[in-house]
């Protein structure tokens, strides 16, 4: 060890502590990294979480239009037999009134009392 000197012990030495705070850093720094990709991560679960909350929102929303729809069309059928009930009983009104009309005409002919009018069937 003669040919060690202590001026080369010294460089020796501060090399090796440059070398050890290089590799420490190298080590800091990957823990870091470490923790800003979790923090990345955290902050992805977080977004994928609204995400999913907004879309679950969205999809009930489409599933109300959907029953908003199936109950318009719902009340739109009552809607559309009352219209062809009325039709029905307006045309069945008119041939009441004008067989009343034939059975109250004083000099009405007894063949015309059965011949049929023809009356115009109004539907829709």
């Amino acid at each position: 060890m003669e040919f060690l000197s202590p001026l080369l012990l010294f460089p020796l030495f501060i090399l090796g502590l440059v070398l050890t705070g290089w590799l420490l850093l190298r080590r800091v720094g990957a823990l870091l990294g470490e923790k800003q990709a979790d923090q990345s991560l955290l902050l992805m679960q977080e977004q994928i979480g609204q995400l999913r909350v907004q879309f679950g929102q969205v999809l009930d929303h489409s599933r109300l239009q959907g029953d908003l729809s199936r109950l318009r069309d719902d009340f739109g059928l009552p809607g559309k037999h009352l219209g062809h009930a009325q039709s029905i009983y307006q045309y069945a009104e008119r041939r009441l009134e004008q067989f009343g009309q034939k059975l109250t005409s004083a000099d009405a002919d007894p063949k015309e009392l059965f011949e049929p009018r023809s009356i115009e069937r109004k539907t829709g």
